[in-house]
């Protein structure tokens, strides 16, 4: 069963909220991150510049960059930006985008359900990564973006959700990305309790993204239980979540740039493709329409790469992935690229961005190739996970994208 809490979040003042939420600040250029700053000292990007030395002045240590982000934290606190709430709770987030409505419960789920395999994971992570960020977590005391898990169906917790969605919501604003965002409080002792016990009765959720932050808030449970000895019970046992129902989740696929053809001519290049691929011309861009379709584009042309059906196993479920396939058939054995992750030859554009923009790309001569996936479904992302498996590196782009600073919990007190 999946076990959550309920949380006295710290969260900005209703007036301001439109103001501070942000989105990561990855997803911004250097020249948007710098104009945000500039103008508007109520974004939480204030926050977390110093963690990742963004407006460094002198070396400093990634101990006083955390110190740092928790100083300027507790300065927008003085400074009223934001509140906590006086009781715990739950809250009902929504976020509507380009037609697309996402709506679930931002709660506290137990690290326990981490160790034990009951919140289960289709990605690996880094231990350096872990690390950093569990001491990132130590150091600044607060998580400040859920991780999104997902879960099977449940109709109990869908009237719970429209209980609340009926009424008018705390929050209701827009975002500059053309975004809708709202958020109501579960308050009330009863449906507090009724929340509690309807997810009670979900056997196991998933991880839709953010591997590294339920890692590192694990390893930051057991390094404060083997320095304190307390049982287990305290607020770093928990982290915060957007659990969000399977139905509702949108995977978008994880496209791949390819800069240089390993000294292949274009020729040479198809030739070697259609070992394993039947190729066709496609007169237009099209996004593919089933998995194992792969569409290439090189030389002002597209192409449709039909896999070889001999190659994907039925008891294997990662071989029926097109991000498996790429590097199977084309990457390394044709291209020479043996690590996605590491390759510099290698880049990856999320499904949100469309076929033009990777167009643009390869047009521009920042990459020579570019191929469009098909999206992995819910499903075998929840089959994957429950057979232990990985996927490959960026198979998934997901969506909801959260928003940093809109609630934040604190790690070392409900």
């Amino acid at each position: 069963m999946a076990t959550i809490i309920p949380f006295r979040a710290i969260r900005p003042h209703r007036n301001k909220v439109s103001l501070v939420g942000s989105r990561s600040y990855i997803a911004y250029s250097k020249k948007d991150f710098k104009e945000k700053l500039a103008a508007n000292p109520y974004t939480f990007l204030h926050v977390i510049t110093a963690a990742y030395g963004l407006q460094e002045k002198g070396n400093k240590t990634m101990l006083e960059r955390y110190r740092e982000v928790r100083s300027k934290f507790e300065e927008f606190t003085d400074n009223g930006i934001f509140l906590r709430d006086k009781k715990p709770q739950f809250y009902v987030y929504q976020q509507i985008k380009l037609g697309h409505s996402f709506t679930g419960i931002i709660a506290g789920v137990s690290i326990e359900d981490f160790n034990n395999g009951h919140v289960k994971k289709h990605e690996l992570t880094l231990s350096k990564r872990e690390s950093a960020f569990a001491h990132y977590l130590k150091e600044t005391k607060i998580n400040a973006e859920p991780v999104l898990l997902t879960y099977k169906h449940q109709d109990n917790i869908d009237e719970i959700i429209k209980r609340h969605t009926a009424t008018r919501p705390e929050y209701e604003f827009s975002t500059t990305d053309k975004t809708i965002h709202n958020l109501w409080l579960i308050e009330d002792e009863a449906e507090i309790k009724n929340t509690v016990e309807a997810f009670g009765k979900v056997p196991d959720m998933y991880i839709a993204d953010g591997h590294h932050r339920c890692a590192s808030s694990a390893r930051l449970s057991d390094d404060l239980h083997d320095y304190y000895g307390s049982d287990f019970g305290e607020a770093y046992d928990y982290f915060m979540a957007f659990l969000i129902s399977d139905h509702q989740l949108n995977i978008l696929p994880f496209n791949r740039l390819v800069t240089g053809l390993n000294g292949l001519s274009k020729e040479e290049l198809l030739e070697k493709i259609k070992v394993n691929y039947t190729v066709e011309l496609l007169e237009k861009k099209a996004r593919p329409e089933q998995q194992n379709h792969i569409h290439m584009f090189m030389d002002e042309q597209w192409y449709k790469l039909i896999l070889n059906p001999e190659l994907v196993d039925e008891n294997d479920t990662i071989s029926g992935l097109d991000s498996h396939q790429l590097s199977e058939t084309i990457f390394t054995p044709i291209l020479g690229i043996e690590d996605i992750k590491t390759d510099n030859r290698m880049h990856f554009y999320g499904g949100d961005k469309g076929l033009k923009g990777m167009e643009k790309m390869v047009r521009k001569g920042k990459a020579d190739l570019a191929f469009a996936l098909y999206p992995v479904e819910v499903d075998q992302l929840i089959n994957i996970s429950n057979q232990g498996l990985t996927m490959p590196p960026k198979s998934t782009w997901i969506e909801p994208k959260l928003r940093s600073g809109l609630l934040i919990y604190s790690i070392f007190d409900h």
